[in-house]
């Protein structure tokens, strides 16, 4: 995450459309304890794997 929190500094704020499961939350996490101005974008497409098949509109059950 070093090199990915280095390529955003020039960058306020950070907007994360990561995918809807453990993983993409925990990236979020780690981006928020390494710099302020993550948001996490998600809740857009709760209830779908990622911001690809929320936009298709291809739902996932988990």
């Amino acid at each position: 995450f070093s090199s990915v929190s280095y390529r955003l500094t020039p960058y306020p704020t950070v907007t994360c459309c990561l995918d809807n499961d453990d993983a993409g939350r925990r990236a979020v996490d780690t981006l928020n304890e390494t710099r302020d101005g993550i948001h996490d974008a998600s809740g857009v497409y709760k209830g779908f794997k990622d911001l690809n098949d929320f936009l298709r509109g291809k739902r996932f059950c988990p």
